[in-house]
C-alpha cells in the first residue's frame, strides 16, 4: 500500500446528504490530488475521494467523489469529456446509496 499520512481517514465515506458524482476512465495512476486539481473551481469535502481498485485490487479507473450540494455536482457534470493526464474523463451523477454500496 502506498503510504500517506491519514489516508485510511481519506477513504473514508461522508454519507448521507452529499451529493455523488462518478468519474470514469481515469489513468491508473491518478491520485486524490489530480481529482481535486480536476475539480478546482468545486471545494470537495475532506475524505470526499474515493478511488475504486478492481478485483484484482489495481486502480479500476473509477473513482466517486462526494459533494456538498447539488450546485457542486451540477458544476462537476460540466466537466464531462474533459481530460486528467491526456484521457477523457465521463462524468456521471449518481446515489450514495451507489457509492455506499461499493464501499461496502
Amino acid at each position: 500500500m502506498g503510504g500517506c499520512a491519514g489516508a485510511p481517514q481519506a477513504q473514508s465515506a461522508l454519507g448521507e446528504g452529499f451529493s455523488v458524482v462518478k468519474l470514469r476512465g481515469l489513468p491508473w495512476n491518478v491520485t486524490i490530488e489530480d481529482i481535486h486539481t480536476f475539480l478546482a473551481s468545486i471545494v470537495v469535502p475532506q475524505g470526499g475521494v474515493h478511488l475504486m481498485n478492481g478485483a484484482n485490487g489495481r486502480p479500476s479507473g473509477l473513482a466517486y467523489v462526494e459533494l456538498s450540494s447539488e450546485a457542486d455536482q451540477k458544476e462537476a457534470m460540466l466537466k464531462d469529456k474533459q481530460s486528467i493526464g491526456g484521457r477523457y474523463i465521463d462524468i456521471f451523477s449518481c446515489s450514495q446509496n451507489e457509492l455506499q454500496a461499493r464501499l461496502a
